[in-house]
C-alpha cells in the first residue's frame, strides 16, 4: 500500500483574517412592494391596456403607462413592473429608461423587467441593434429571465449619475454578442448577478481591429459597493471576463470563468472575496477567443487566470492621482480605495496562459498606488496552454518594473502579500520556458520582500520558496480542462501527490470548492479537501443521469464508433467517458460528431459532451 504524505507546518506568522459582511438586496419587500404591472408582447398594441389579454408593444409605452410615485409618500416613490410575454422583442434602439424617465421633480416611478418563459430582446446576425438593449434607472429593481443579444451596444446597463443607484437584482440574464459590456453596473450600492450568463462581449465591430485597442468586459462593476457575483457564466469576452473596478465590498463565488482574453480582473478595488470559481480556457478553440484586439498575428498565450492591478481611473471627475493608497479624482472629489484586502482562495484555474499575476498598474499618475494585504491560498492551478517557446513568463508573475528615482513618487508598491496552501502545477517540459514564479522588480524598489509563500505544493523549484513549500515533482501536469468531474485532481489515498496537511488556521475556510467540509484541527492544501477513496470520486455526479439514448447506436454491439446526432457541425466539442466507478477512462475531441470506442470493453459507461455548455451524462451500454 502506498504511504499517505502528511506535513505538518506550523505558520510563524498569522494575519488576522475575517470575512465581510455583504449582503443580497432588498427588493419588493416592505416599502418596495411592486403596486403595478404592466404587460408587454411582440405582437401587442400600444393602444392596448397594457393587462395580459392586452398587452402593449413598445418598451416607451409600457414605461409611460406605469405611474409615478406620489409626493410625501414612501418618499414618493413607486415601484412598477414590466412582464414580458413570451417572444422575439426586435429592436433596432433598444428598451432604456433613462433618468428623466425614473424622476419627476421629487416623485419617482422605479421598474423591474421580468420575462415570462422564453424572452428575448435586441437583433439578429444580419441587422443589429445599435443601441444599449436594456437600461434601467431605478432603486430596488430586479431584472429576470431574459436574453439580449445582438448589438453593437451593451447589453444590460445599470447607471445613473445622481444620485447613486440602490438595491439591484439581476437573476437568470443571458446577454449573447454584444459589441460593448454584456453586463455593465456604475455607482450602484447593494447589488446581486445571480444565475445569469455573459456570452462573446465585446465581439461585434472588432474583427479588423489591431493594437492598440479597448478590452470592453463581460460583466464589469464599476464604482459598486456591497456587490455579489454567484452562479454565473462568463466566456469567450474580447477583454476582461469579470472585473471588479473602483468596488470595494464584493464577493464573487461559484462562477465558470473561461475562455476570456483575462478571466478575472481586481482594478482599484477592497475587500473582495473571490472563491468556489472555476478558471479555464478550452482547447483547440483558436486563439482569436484570447486575444484582445481580434485581428492581431502575434502569438498568444491562452486566457490568463487572475489580475490584480491599479489603473488609476475615475469612476467620477477627472484629473486622478494616488494618495493615501487611494485614487483620488477632482472635480467633484472622489476617492476610491487602491488594491487592499482581497482574498482568493478555493478556486481552481486550467489551462490558462498565466496563473494569477500582480502588475504596477499606470505609474505616469502622480503619487503611489498600493497593492496591500492580498491572501491567495487554497486554490489549484494546473496546466498551462499556449506557446511552447515563450519566455519571460510565470505561473505566478509580480511586474513592477518602473520606480522614479528623482521624485520617488511614481510607482506601484506592494505590501503583505501572502501566496500559501495552493497547488501549482504545469508541464515543465512543454513549457520549459514558463517559470512558476517571476518577479520583475526595479532594483531600487522599496518593497522587494512583500511576497511571501508558505506551505504550497509547486511541479518546479525556483528561488523563493518559502517556509513548508515543497517542490513535488511527480504531481500530474493536466486534465481535462471543462472540470465537471474533479476525481482526477482529488486528494485521495491512491492520489497523495494532492495530499499536504496544514494547520486549519482561517476561521471562515470550512468548506472546499465542493462544498465538502474542511477537516480539523488541519486541512489539505488546494481547492480539495482530502478524501480517502479514490474508487467512490465521482459517483455523486451520475445522480443527473437521463435515460433517453441521445448516443447512437446505443447500445453500441460490435460497433467502432458513436455517433451523436443534431450536433452543430461547426462546434468544438470535447467528451469524456466515465466508466461504472466514476473513473474518467477516455477523453477526446468529437471528430465528425462521433468518437471512437474501440478501446472500450463491454461494459455501461457515461459520456458527457463539453463545449460551450455541458450535456447531462448519458448511459452507454457497449458489447463487443
Amino acid at each position: 500500500m502506498k504511504s499517505l504524505i502528511l506535513s505538518i507546518i506550523v505558520f510563524t506568522y498569522l494575519p488576522v483574517f475575517c470575512q465581510f459582511n455583504i449582503p443580497s438586496p432588498i427588493i419588493n419587500v416592505g416599502n418596495y412592494i411592486i403596486t403595478d404591472t404592466v404587460y408587454m408582447d411582440p405582437q401587442g398594441s400600444d393602444s392596448n391596456l397594457g393587462t395580459f389579454s392586452s398587452p402593449l408593444q413598445t418598451f416607451t409605452a409600457a414605461v409611460q403607462m406605469l405611474p409615478w410615485g406620489t409626493a410625501g409618500i414612501n418618499g414618493g416613490h413607486a415601484y412598477g413592473l414590466i412582464m414580458l410575454k413570451p417572444g422575439f422583442y426586435q429592436t433596432t434602439s433598444g428598451f432604456q429608461q433613462y433618468a428623466n424617465n425614473w424622476q419627476n421633480n421629487s416623485v419617482y416611478k422605479d421598474i423591474s423587467v421580468e420575462g415570462i418563459g422564453n424572452v428575448i430582446i435586441g437583433g439578429t446576425v444580419a441587422n443589429l441593434s445599435t443601441g444599449h438593449l436594456l437600461q434601467l434607472s431605478g432603486d430596488h429593481i430586479f431584472v429576470k429571465n431574459i436574453t439580449l443579444q445582438y448589438s453593437s451596444g451593451i447589453g444590460l446597463l445599470i447607471a445613473r449619475e445622481n444620485p447613486r443607484q440602490r438595491n439591484i437584482l439581476i437573476d437568470h440574464v443571458t446577454v449573447d454578442h454584444v459589441g460593448s459590456f454584456s453586463m455593465l453596473t456604475i455607482g450602484v450600492d447593494t447589488i446581486s448577478i445571480i444565475n445569469s450568463k455573459s456570452l462573446y462581449a465585446s465581439r461585434i465591430g472588432f474583427e479588423n481591429s489591431t493594437s492598440p485597442c479597448q478590452w470592453p468586459s463581460g460583466i464589469k462593476l464599476l464604482d459598486n459597493s456591497t456587490c455579489i457575483v454567484n452562479n454565473c457564466e462568463v466566456a469567450y469576452t474580447r477583454g476582461e471576463g469579470l472585473n471588479f473596478q473602483n468596488s470595494t465590498l464584493c464577493n464573487a463565488y461559484n462562477n465558470h470563468l473561461h475562455d476570456n482574453n483575462l478571466n478575472f480582473y481586481d482594478e482599484n478595488s477592497s475587500k473582495i472575496m473571490f472563491h468556489e470559481n472555476l478558471i479555464y480556457n478550452t482547447p483547440n478553440i483558436g486563439s482569436q477567443y484570447w486575444r484582445g484586439c481580434l485581428a492581431d498575428t502575434t502569438a498568444i498565450w491562452s486566457g490568463d487566470g487572475i489580475l490584480i492591478a491599479n489603473e488609476g481611473s475615475c469612476s467620477t471627475g477627472s484629473n486622478p492621482v494616488f494618495e493615501n493608497c487611494k485614487t483620488k479624482c477632482s472635480f467633484p472629489t472622489v476617492y476610491y480605495p487602491n488594491v487592499d484586502s482581497i482574498f482568493i482562495y478555493n478556486n481552481i484555474l486550467q489551462k490558462v496562459g498565466s496563473g494569477i499575476s500582480f502588475w504596477e498598474g499606470v505609474t505616469s499618475i502622480v503619487g503611489i498606488n498600493c497593492i496591500k494585504n492580498v491572501f491567495v491560498f487554497n486554490n489549484t492551478f494546473i496546466e498551462t496552454m499556449g506557446m511552447p517557446g515563450a519566455s519571460n513568463s510565470g505561473f505566478v508573475k509580480f511586474f513592477f518594473p518602473s520606480y522614479n528615482l528623482i521624485a520617488n513618487s511614481f510607482y506601484g508598491s506592494m505590501e503583505n502579500i501572502q501566496i500559501f496552501n495552493n497547488i501549482f502545477t504545469f508541464d515543465t517540459l512543454t513549457y520549459a520556458t514558463m517559470q512558476p514564479f517571476k518577479k520583475t522588480l526595479h532594483p531600487n524598489h522599496p518593497t522587494p520582500n512583500a511576497i511571501s509563500f508558505s506551505n504550497n505544493l509547486w511541479i518546479k523549484t525556483h528561488p523563493s520558496l518559502g517556509l513548508g513549500d515543497e517542490v513535488r515533482s511527480t504531481m500530474p501536469v493536466s486534465s481535462y480542462s471543462l472540470l465537471d468531474s474533479v476525481n482526477s485532481i482529488t486528494p485521495c489515498f491512491d492520489q497523495s501527490y494532492w495530499v499536504k496537511s496544514v494547520p486549519a488556521t482561517i476561521p471562515f475556510l470550512t468548506i472546499d470548492y465542493l462544498g465538502q467540509a474542511r477537516t480539523s484541527p488541519t486541512t489539505n492544501v488546494g481547492a480539495i479537501e482530502y478524501k480517502l477513496d479514490c474508487s467512490s470520486l465521482g459517483l455523486n455526479d451520475f445522480a443527473t443521469t437521463i435515460e433517453k439514448p441521445l448516443l447512437f447506436p446505443n447500445p453500441c454491439l460490435s460497433c467502432n464508433s458513436v455517433r451523436i446526432p443534431n450536433l452543430p457541425e461547426d462546434k468544438v466539442l470535447s467528451y469524456v467517458v466515465y466508466n461504472s466507478l466514476g473513473l474518467e477512462i477516455l477523453t477526446g475531441v468529437l471528430k465528425n460528431n462521433s468518437f471512437e470506442t474501440n478501446l472500450l470493453p463491454s461494459g455501461v459507461y457515461y459520456v458527457q459532451l463539453r463545449g460551450e455548455s455541458k450535456s447531462p451524462f448519458q448511459k452507454l451500454i457497449i458489447q463487443k
